[in-house]
């Protein structure tokens, strides 16, 4: 297995200074939800929404090598350019803003998935030039569906990184419920175990700046009708993605153009769960036939097609 071991949390509270941008959006979109009189009189806006704008400065050196080495990548693969999936770090603060105009309860926020197309690497040195939307709004009986679109562009390359992000707020609580759609194949091939121990929770937070209290505080995890903590979606999506490039890719990050992932349940820490392939489609659960956690496609650049 090619994993590393993970970053001394300890040593990197620290980082908390580079996400600033990040717990001061959720921390106001916490408040919006929180204190109801916030929201009166606010309404579903015509969609989509009117573009936010952003700059970002390159992001800490230390910051990207320790994210990468947490969700088992190599470091030398990304020596010059940032992961295509680290693009949270900078993209959440835009799409909580996005939220704090819209009439709902965020307090009870599921990440749904994700689609993203990569069209040029990002340099480590680069600009960030932030671009987001709120796209659609699905509110039914059962859970609001919530899509923002995000653009990232560099000096050099407009639309480097465009990404499709789904939000759910469910109405009934959690759902146990099993999805016949989401099983794994029998046929599908297993090529690894993802070992994730309880701690990644806030080491996730304190390197990506996503401090939603049910990946890291028990009880709150519990008063939002789960068992205990469960991972953030996006680090269970980073290391399958790292271990597919791996795998599947001997090592080279540039092959992956295109994914589109789905978080079909929510995964308990600390956990144990493998990864999966069938073709271009991958999962992550406890074996062929069961239930996926996580469930996604992905397509090449043209010349690896």
């Amino acid at each position: 297995m090619f994993f590393k071991k993970g970053f001394q949390m300890s040593a990197n509270y620290h980082y908390l200074r580079e996400q600033k941008e990040v717990i001061a959006s959720m921390g106001q979109s916490l408040l919006h939800s929180f204190a109801p009189f916030l929201k009166k009189g606010k309404q579903v806006p015509a969609l989509p929404s009117e573009v936010q704008k952003c700059q970002i400065p390159p992001r800490n050196n230390h910051l990207i090598d320790d994210y990468i080495s947490h969700v088992g990548g190599s470091i030398d693969a990304y020596r010059l350019i940032v992961p295509w999936h680290f693009y949270p770090q900078w993209a959440v603060p835009m799409v909580a803003k996005l939220y704090q105009n819209i009439p709902f309860n965020m307090t009870r926020t599921l990440n749904a998935g994700c689609s993203v197309i990569i069209n040029h690497q990002i340099p480590r040195d680069a600009d960030l030039f932030v671009k987001s939307r709120l796209k659609e709004i699905v509110n039914d009986e059962r859970k609001i569906l919530l899509v923002a679109e995000i653009s990232t562009d560099t000096k050099e390359h407009r639309d480097a990184l465009i990404v499709e992000q789904k939000i759910i707020i469910p109405k009934r609580g959690p759902s146990a419920k099993k999805s016949k759609k989401n099983h794994i194949p029998y046929h599908a091939d297993k090529i690894g175990t993802l070992k994730i121990p309880k701690r990644s929770g806030l080491d996730f937070a304190l390197l990506t700046g996503d401090f939603n209290p049910i990946h890291w505080i028990p009880l709150y995890a519990k008063a939002m009708g789960f068992e205990s903590t469960i991972a953030h979606g996006f680090s269970t999506m980073a290391r399958t993605m790292e271990l597919i490039n791996f795998e599947v890719f001997e090592g080279d990050v540039d092959r992956v153009k295109s994914i589109d992932i789905r978080f079909t349940r929510p995964l308990r820490f600390p956990a144990n769960v493998d990864v999966f392939i069938d073709k271009n489609k991958f999962f992550v659960g406890h074996g062929p036939g069961g239930q996926a956690f996580l469930m996604g496609t992905y397509a090449q650049t043209e010349e690896n097609s």
